[in-house]
């Protein structure tokens, strides 16, 4: 898997007032689309912020590390389509 600049993870974030990610380059979704070429990245976001949107007065969806939410979320998006 291809490393990825810690100033583009630092950056990531979900803002909780307009419901949207923040952070997210063009640079970024092409290290998730080469690491995980078989996952529809938008796709998977979009559907993680519909989650987020619905989980957001709940603790779960407040997170710390928004790059590893993603990666693991990726992976299972990766998962589902090779199956």
């Amino acid at each position: 898997m291809k490393s990825i600049p810690k100033e583009l993870i630092d950056g990531i974030s979900f803002d909780w007032s307009e419901m949207k990610w923040r952070g997210i380059t063009m640079e970024y979704i092409e290290f998730l689309e080469q690491s995980f070429p078989d996952a529809d990245v938008k796709a998977t976001l979009d559907a993680l912020t519909t989650w987020l949107h619905r989980k957001r007065n709940q603790k779960k969806a407040h997170k710390k590390d928004w790059h590893g939410f993603l990666m693991v979320n990726m992976r299972k998006a990766q998962i589902k389509a090779v199956l």
